[in-house]
């Protein structure tokens, strides 16, 4: 395996995760995604293809932040919301 690829692990664990979330909100339709700064193997492309999971490497990351740029501030904002209420 090739550093920085991602392999079945990370899938799984999104995988995993959805299935936690649907116990706890059922009737709640979820879409999964993987998300990473890396790359994924072809293990983790197949199976994220078997459990419908949209992979995001470094490649599509760096695509949607060309097109949608962001700003460190616009995580701040995003992670921290009660600022707004703050400084409103």
């Amino acid at each position: 395996m090739a550093r920085g690829n991602l392999s079945w692990e990370a899938v799984k664990d999104v995988v995993t995760g959805e299935a936690a979330y649907r116990m706890r909100h059922p009737g709640v339709e979820f879409q999964k995604a993987c998300v990473t700064n890396q790359h994924f193997n072809a293990t983790a492309v197949m199976h994220a293809e078997f459990n419908r999971v949209e992979l995001y490497d470094q490649a599509k990351v760096a695509a949607l932040l060309k097109q949608y740029p962001v700003t460190m501030l616009d995580v701040e904002r995003f992670l921290y919301t009660e600022w707004e209420d703050v400084n409103a």
